[in-house]
């Protein structure tokens, strides 16, 4: 019988080429390419399971932690739109952001835990797509003129 630990352990797996799946003391684990650390599941009571994910820093087992797997899930999946979309618009990698945060509910029964961007992100984006269209030096210029600084 597979535990929510494991579930949320073989979901990290997946996320290709930044996490890889390996077998760790006869467990499935999830390891990151990019710096070392192991995810391991974690055993709970049956009735009272969480999630919990133990994660080996660098892969070293005396730097490890105890961490709700939903919230170590959350910043291996923005990590790996960061990498895999990195060429794409926000508006896809955001797209694909939901949808591995969909994904992960579904496998899981747990939700992903992000940040909202701020109206403040959004007037900036509007902002930089102006000054990619008019120029920089006449978006400031404009700016200069019309806001009391």
């Amino acid at each position: 019988m597979s535990t929510l630990s494991q579930a949320v352990v073989q979901f990290i797996a997946n996320l290709h080429p930044l996490y890889i799946g390996e077998v760790h003391e006869d467990m499935h684990t999830a390891r990151c390419i990019e710096d070392g650390t192991l995810v391991f599941p974690v055993e709970e009571d049956e009735d009272d399971e969480d999630g919990f994910v133990r994660v080996c820093w660098q892969g070293i087992k005396p730097n490890s932690s105890e961490l709700p797997g939903a919230t170590y899930a959350s910043i291996a999946v923005q990590r790996y739109i960061s990498l895999v979309y990195a060429a794409h618009s926000a508006e896809v990698q955001r797209a694909q952001l939901l949808a591995l945060a969909e994904h992960f509910t579904r496998k899981t029964g747990l939700a992903l835990h992000f940040d909202e961007p701020s109206e403040s992100a959004e007037m900036v984006k509007v902002a930089m797509d102006v000054g990619k269209k008019i120029g920089m030096g006449a978006l400031i210029a404009l700016l200069k003129a019309k806001l009391p600084l």
